[in-house]
């Protein structure tokens, strides 16, 4: 199993899943959303959608009961699975998986800086690295960890590129600075449900407009972003 466990996998499964891509004026989206339904039979933990890439699961439930994400199953996008912690049991279709996926593997959110010389095509785009990790025992002869994450999240949008919302047309540096305060936003508002037994209590260090690129007409907002974690990657 691949199952994502690095803090800058997680944190990029949660922006996908929880932030709505902008709705660009010429291009089509790059996350591509369905549901599918498998039958448990109280044996199987391992399930396999049948669209790939799988970028995000938003919402799992097992006979109509909603579970908790890294909690009561991991995530394995690399080959498109789910794994449940213990086995849903027997039914028929009672299993219901919420997920984004493209086939291309493309994205708008990637465990990344991003390139100054992306395709307009390929903005808007939020780029999450890890900055520093550390880590404290828990305790004097504690061998689990208690660990300090540093996140830096880069939004970057064209100058000319649009999007359109509630009828409104959102350009330029407007459009970075609202993208960037829907990161602040959604993960004060979503961390303690979404990314359960993972990254606990953020802290916002830095969130401020970068200067104007001029040599590619790009407009840049940077977060510094932090989490507690426990053993982290484990």
């Amino acid at each position: 199993m691949a199952n994502i466990t690095e803090p800058n996998e997680i944190y990029v499964e949660f922006l996908r899943a929880e932030l709505t891509e902008p709705t660009r004026d010429i291009y089509s989206s790059r996350h591509n959303n369905t549901t599918q339904q498998f039958n448990g039979n109280n044996s199987i933990t391992a399930y396999t959608v049948e669209n790939t890439t799988l970028l995000c699961v938003n919402n799992i439930s097992v006979d109509s009961v909603l579970q908790a994400k890294f909690k009561d199953y991991n995530i394995d996008l690399l080959n498109s699975k789910i794994n449940f912690i213990s086995a849903p049991a027997t039914g028929t279709n009672n299993i219901l998986v919420d997920y984004d996926y493209n086939t291309d593997g493309r994205s708008w959110i990637y465990p990344d800086k991003p390139r100054l010389d992306l395709a307009r095509s390929s903005l808007p785009r939020i780029g999450v690295t890890l900055i520093t990790e550390d880590g404290t025992p828990q305790g004097l002869f504690d061998d689990a960890y208690w660990n300090n994450i540093r996140f830096q999240v880069d939004v970057i949008t064209a100058k000319t590129l649009t999007i359109s919302s509630n009828s409104e047309t959102i350009v330029g540096e407007h459009l970075a600075n609202i993208l960037a305060r829907d990161v602040v936003r959604i993960t004060k508002a979503q961390w303690r449900t979404k990314m359960t037994n993972t990254l606990f209590y953020p802290e916002i260090f830095n969130n401020s407009p970068q200067p104007y690129d001029e040599q590619h007409q790009l407009f840049r907002r940077m977060i510094e972003i932090g989490f507690n974690a426990e053993d982290t990657g484990e």
